[in-house]
């Protein structure tokens, strides 16, 4: 995979570049998909009928241009863009999605694709596409704001929303970010969503000690919420950077008795441990759990009953 300042690999496939080296004629093959961005987009998505969506603070499209590029040299062709972009299967750019459209005015930090192929973005954004948000907006398959979502969100979060994640089976979002409030509600920087971007007032997040939350995610078949962070204690009781809470926000003692846990969590996958009882696979950017050195990954057997 080639990139241009980290953005989407641009590949193609049964394709050779030719080049010369030492006197000799060489020639290098590369993969199909020929698309990518300037800057490294946030988040990228595939949609339900297999087009490419990249969501970031964009500014530049590129592809390589074959007629131009040799094997040890590769030449780009470059189209300005507004922060979301989409292209087909082959990596070619739709021009006309979201054509003279603004884009957004602020930095986007986290984003996700919903079941009807919508993207809520987040982060911290002052406008986009010329309308006034307050940290997050959804836009449609078509790439235009959601107007309902837009209204249910009301005054949005009063901070930056740092991370999103999204259950498709439960339509749920945690968000979580530099906010005390989200719509008028009390949040302290942690917020459950519904899939219309109304609050879910049934998590109600506990007081919260020592420091913040930088990760939160709803499991798939179980119905806990796992989250990371640098706090030292919930609900006044000793919790360091880890925790399994109810769907309303209450921390289970058997799933928090792990001692200390140092980074930030960025997925969380329900599998089945080597004796084969319930596990969570925990990854991100981490380097103590439990008190122990572990390098970004760990796997942890669970008691869901």
């Amino acid at each position: 995979m080639m990139k241009v300042d980290h953005g989407i690999g641009m590949m193609f496939d049964n394709k050779q570049l030719p080049s010369i080296k030492n006197g000799r004629l060489i020639s290098t093959r590369i993969t199909r998909f020929n698309g990518g961005t300037k800057e490294a987009p946030v988040a990228t998505f595939v949609t339900s009928d297999d087009k490419v969506i990249a969501v970031g603070n964009i500014t530049q499209y590129c592809k390589i241009d074959i007629d131009r590029s040799y094997a040890e040299e590769l030449a780009y062709e470059f189209t300005p863009v507004k922060t979301v972009l989409r292209m087909n299967n082959l990596g070619a750019l739709d021009e006309d999605y979201r054509k003279n459209k603004e884009g957004v005015n602020g930095v986007i930090q986290d984003a996700y694709m919903d079941e009807e192929d919508g993207v809520v973005i987040v982060g911290s954004i002052n406008s986009f596409d010329g309308i006034n948000v307050n940290n997050i907006v959804r836009i449609d398959k078509n790439g235009n704001i959601d107007q309902q979502f837009l209204q249910n969100i009301g005054t949005g979060a009063n901070g930056a929303i740092t991370k999103i994640r999204y259950n498709k089976k439960r339509k749920k979002a945690m968000l979580v970010g530099m906010f005390t409030e989200f719509n008028g509600v009390p949040c302290s920087g942690v917020v459950m969503l519904n899939r219309d971007g109304t609050v879910d007032p049934t998590f109600k997040l506990r007081k919260m000690e020592g420091g913040t939350a930088n990760f939160a995610t709803i499991l798939n078949d179980h119905d806990f919420v796992v989250m990371s962070g640098t706090f030292t204690k919930y609900d006044g009781v000793t919790r360091q950077g880890f925790l399994i809470l109810t769907m309303e926000g209450e921390a289970m003692q058997k799933f928090n008795v792990p001692g200390l846990f140092l980074g930030e969590l960025n997925q969380v996958i329900e599998t089945k441990t080597s004796t084969n009882d319930n596990g969570l696979l925990l990854m991100g950017d981490f380097y103590r759990f439990n008190g122990e050195r572990v390098d970004n990954i760990v796997k942890i057997e669970v008691d869901f009953d």
